[in-house]
């Protein structure tokens, strides 16, 4: 028999924010990255900001912490997540710089990308480069016009203990 694997899983969405409460308010103008980084401590969570900074006007918020990330995406109009125990804003049709992922048959793709209404559904074996808003730059020989780069939006997984899954199912957006 061969060794045990362990595989241990953690999620590290900052989700017990969700019952602490908070009310804060910014100034008449004040920097997008100022009150991310705000909001980023408030949740006791690191922040990536790689948007383009912009002013916001009377930023105010009361209720839970987590709360105000989605707040911050409304009045910023940027894409905001918590991911990894960090707070991740970048503009919202920009992936994540220095993250692309190049997927064809030879680097894990899985079956044939399928197009959807605002971009692509792919399934490619799981690795440690591939991280949610990061790029996605899709070579196919059977399917060439859904070829280019993608902002992955979504991403799930198919891990089986006893079975062959161990995959990565990518939802994205032309870049």
């Amino acid at each position: 028999m061969p060794p045990d694997i362990e595989l241990t899983i953690t999620a590290k969405t900052a989700n017990a924010s969700k019952g602490k409460l908070s009310a804060k308010s910014a100034g008449a103008q004040s920097k997008l990255s100022a009150i991310a980084k705000s909001i980023a401590d408030d949740i006791g969570v690191t922040l990536d900001f790689q948007a383009q900074d912009k002013n916001i006007g009377n930023y105010t918020h009361s209720g839970p912490e987590l709360k105000q990330v989605e707040l911050l995406q409304q009045a910023g109009g940027v894409s905001a997540y918590i991911d990894d125990g960090k707070l991740v804003v970048k503009d919202a049709l920009m992936p994540l710089t220095g993250r692309i992922r190049i997927l064809n048959k030879n680097s894990g793709m899985v079956g044939v990308p399928k197009p959807t209404e605002k971009g692509l559904k792919v399934t490619f074996l799981i690795d440690a480069d591939t991280v949610l808003g990061g790029a996605l730059r899709l070579v196919s020989q059977i399917n060439p016009a859904a070829n280019g780069d993608y902002v992955i939006t979504q991403l799930a997984f198919d891990v089986a203990t006893h079975d062959a899954p161990f995959y990565y199912t990518a939802l994205a957006t032309r870049a």
